[in-house]
């Protein structure tokens, strides 16, 4: 070893040599080691004895920083009635303008959009002139009511058959029919669950026993999932014995969907299943 320092293989450490308690168990270096072990085996045993482990402080941590929610995000849960909506949307003549106009004006009139301030959802107000009957305006809207107990029609908020704002007042759906089966992707035709849409709707209307008698395929519209409505209940009326002894049970089939069907041509859309359903429903009232 000796002879390894004089030839320089070996260098003394500037450091003192690291002592183990076996060979300097009187050293200063080794009692200070010593009470480093024994001060952090305390340390050990305290946190034990509290029972917070590091999962733990962490867990503390993260809800001591969690903030409060804010009465604002609070108060979007809040649920608000019907009538305050419709009592948050003000006078409806309002919304009378040429900017709200939902397609073009009528021979009844025309159909507004109404948008809230307190939910932001969308409505449809449908006006009528001043002259139509306030029973009328009520029948109809009962109509569409009774529709859309069965999610057959827009929900109505509200109507009104007197002044000199008459109108009905219901949930906005998006899309017609018509102008989805004009999309590229559609390629002038109805789809086939477009059809068995328009069919649900026609034997729903059958039950309730209400016949739609209007034909329009512009009166066909569509949610955001794709769902058929029925809208425009001006020409309904109720299915009576009368009706029910010429067309069977499948009155809206042998009537409204015929006449839809004659609708939808005209616009140059093809729905052969329409018309083989109204060829079946004339078949069985016959028979």
């Amino acid at each position: 070893m000796i002879q390894k320092i004089l030839d320089g293989d070996l260098k003394q450490s500037s450091s003192p040599p690291k002592c183990g308690p076996k060979s300097y168990k009187n050293s200063p270096q080794f009692n200070r080691t010593k009470r480093r072990r024994v001060g952090a085996k305390a340390g050990s045993s305290t946190t034990q004895v509290s029972g917070t482990s590091k999962a733990g402080v962490r867990s503390a941590a993260r809800k001591a920083n969690t903030k409060p929610r804010s009465k604002k995000s609070r108060s979007k849960n809040v649920h608000i009635s019907l009538e305050e909506e419709i009592e948050a949307l003000g006078d409806l003549s309002a919304y009378k303008t040429a900017s709200n106009l939902l397609g073009q004006e009528g021979k009844e009139g025309a159909t507004y959009n109404v948008n809230s301030s307190l939910t932001g959802k969308c409505y449809a107000m449908k006006t009528f002139r001043t002259t139509k009957s306030g029973a009328k305006i009520a029948k109809e809207a009962q109509f569409q009511m009774d529709a859309a107990s069965l999610n057959v029609s827009p929900r109505v908020l509200a109507h009104s058959g007197s002044g000199k704002n008459k109108y009905i007042l219901m949930d906005k759906l998006e899309y017609r029919l018509t102008d989805l089966a004009r999309s590229k992707e559609q390629n002038m035709a109805l789809t086939r669950a477009q059809q068995e849409g328009v069919i649900d709707c026609a034997e729903k209307l059958d039950s309730l026993g209400i016949l739609h008698n209007d034909g329009n395929a512009l009166n066909l519209m569509v949610d955001e999932d794709g769902k058929v409505f029925y809208i425009d209940f001006g020409f309904s009326k109720r299915i009576d014995k009368k009706l029910l002894k010429k067309y069977g049970p499948n009155v809206n089939g042998c009537l409204t969907i015929s006449m839809l069907v004659r609708s939808l041509r005209h616009h140059g859309i093809s729905a052969p299943l329409l018309k083989a359903y109204v060829d079946s429903c004339k078949a069985a009232a016959k028979s």
